[in-house]
């Protein structure tokens, strides 16, 4: 027994240096420097800046954490994004040596792949898989086109613990033992927090399984106890997720059908490389089959996974692993599935129609679940067809180096840079008393993510913004900010509470341009840097004099 534990135990530690080595290759060269490396996006600025806020308030005032330094004076403001709360747990150690939000973003970004194939992996063990039916598996779900295709979004990235979710369900309805049913609360609690799409594909996946498994369970007394457990973490995220629910509850505004529709998936979007294939059968399904939303998870796990279904009539594991892959397809299809010439409303639309799901517009993202379920249905037809016969080494060799081949894109260096430096002025305002800011220009909304990953500096309030939805009325205080420093301007960002404006002159217009450097300023306002490009000025409050020069 004790040589058997000890195999496995080396199986899964070889498996994780492959998963790990895999992500250096896939993501290379952010790995080479991630404290200064990085993918210049909106989105990036944006989950940098949340799991960096979440990681501040947490230390220093955690029961007013929704209470973020963006669109000041607005209460609760974290609600208008993502919360990336459990991504914000694995970075706090990162913050607590020292490194900077940067560091903490890419250093959990970069976990995401190994973890989500070893997830995979453990599940696919689970089921009855071999040790590569396994790897397979941990192939499929971790690295593939989605993943590549989404490099800049932290929280669709971080699915890791989707398969441990699943693994600690099965063991518990088995053997409820309190470890069992302790992990499955903590990891579906993780995987539901990490973002509003894999909370609806969470659910749906313990549902699928308690479905197919909940009747035996019910007969050896442990549906109870896992009903209880999953409750206990259910009711946890909707306390952490209380204010987005009431916002999103409360609004009237919702991702369009046809918005969503847009984001859906095709079915041939699972024989979609993306738009950078990197090896010649790649560069064919690319053209035969580009849908704009890669889903296709490598050679070996596609191919064995359709050939897993031929499994399905006669073993449970096969089954269950379909029925997966068939939730997650269809989701990831949206509210209106293609069949044919026809079109049928799917399930998503009960998602959209959703308080959680008024905020997410791409169901293709849906496509994890569907994803994990093909990768197992891969290893179970590996462990069931191929493993144990003749040449099945050389044949998994083959299988193995075509799809780790595959997972990276061609001319993935271009996309991962380093960043701008942190304007000095912007710095500066870390040792100004404590104001509001405005920075402008503040013309194209999705910009102010740039702010908001600045303010990580200073975490000074900051009335720019930018999340899934606009609260009402900011869209004005950009447009006034087009005539600063007119004496109009001032009156009505002083009348707002705005205490600094901050102007990149680099980002504004010509006339913009030519009127600040004229150094003609309305009564109440003085300069207070000026560093290249950039210019700080502070608006005396209402009721006081002009700030002295």
């Amino acid at each position: 027994m004790g040589s058997i534990r000890g195999r496995r135990t080396r199986g899964l530690a070889a498996a994780l240096l492959l998963y790990t080595g895999l992500t250096f290759f896939v993501t290379w060269p952010l790995p080479a420097d991630p404290a200064r490396l990085t993918t210049p996006n909106d989105d990036t600025y944006l989950n940098t800046w949340a799991m960096a806020w979440a990681v501040h308030q947490g230390l220093t005032d955690p029961l007013r954490l929704y209470d973020a330094n963006i669109y000041h004076p607005l209460p609760l403001a974290f609600a208008h994004t993502e919360t990336l709360l459990p991504q914000a747990l694995q970075a706090l150690p990162i913050h607590l040596l020292g490194g900077g939000p940067r560091l903490a973003h890419n250093v959990v970004l970069l976990a995401t792949f190994p973890l989500a194939a070893l997830g995979a992996h453990l599940l696919a063990l689970e089921l009855g898989a071999s040790a590569f039916g396994a790897l397979l598996a941990g192939l499929g779900f971790g690295f593939g086109a989605f993943r590549n295709d989404h490099l800049v979004h932290v929280q669709t990235l971080s699915h890791q613990w989707l398969p441990f979710a699943l693994l600690f369900l099965l063991r518990s309805l088995a053997r409820p033992t309190p470890l069992n049913l302790t992990a499955l609360g903590a990891f579906s609690a993780l995987q539901v927090l990490s973002t509003g799409y894999y909370a609806v594909v969470t659910g749906f996946a313990l549902g699928a399984v308690l479905l197919l498994e909940g009747r035996s369970a019910w007969g050896r007394g442990s549906l109870v106890r896992v009903l209880i457990a999953l409750g206990v973490a259910a009711s946890l995220c909707v306390v952490v997720l209380a204010p987005q629910l009431l916002l999103r509850a409360g609004s009237e505004e919702r991702r369009s059908r046809a918005e969503c529709a847009h984001w859906s998936a095709r079915w041939t979007s699972y024989l979609d490389p993306g738009a950078a294939p990197a090896l010649p059968h790649q560069e064919l399904l690319s053209s035969a089959f580009a849908t704009g939303e890669p889903l296709y998870p490598g050679l070996g796990p596609f191919v064995l996974g359709v050939a897993g279904l031929l499994l399905v009539a006669r073993s449970t594991p096969a089954r269950l692993a379909a029925v997966l892959a068939a939730v997650g397809l269809v989701l990831s299809l949206g509210p209106d599935v293609q069949l044919g010439p026809w079109y049928v409303g799917g399930p998503y639309e009960l998602v959209r129609l959703s308080p959680l799901g008024a905020s997410l517009r791409t169901p293709s993202r849906m496509a994890v679940l569907a994803l994990l379920g093909l990768g197992l249905l891969a290893a179970l037809a590996w462990t069931r067809f191929l493993a144990g016969r003749r040449g099945a080494r050389w044949i998994a060799a083959a299988i193995a180096l075509v799809t780790m081949a595959e997972a990276r894109p061609a001319g993935q260096a271009g996309h991962i840079r380093h960043d701008a430096p942190l304007p000095e002025a912007v710095a500066g305002l870390a040792r100004l008393p404590r104001g509001a800011v405005l920075e402008l220009p503040w013309n194209d909304w999705e910009q102010a993510a740039l702010y908001m990953y600045w303010s990580t500096s200073h975490w000074q309030p900051l009335v720019n913004g930018f999340g899934a939805f606009q609260p009402p009325g900011f869209r004005v205080v950009g447009l006034i900010g087009r005539r600063w420093p007119s004496t109009h301007a001032s009156r009505q960002l002083r009348a707002r509470g705005i205490r600094y404006v901050v102007m990149h002159l680099d980002r504004v217009t010509p006339a913009q341009r030519a009127r600040v450097l004229e150094g003609t300023l309305p009564d109440g306002v003085r300069l207070l840097a000026a560093v290249g490009d950039d210019r700080v000025w502070e608006i005396a409050p209402l009721g006081a004099g002009p700030p002295l020069n």
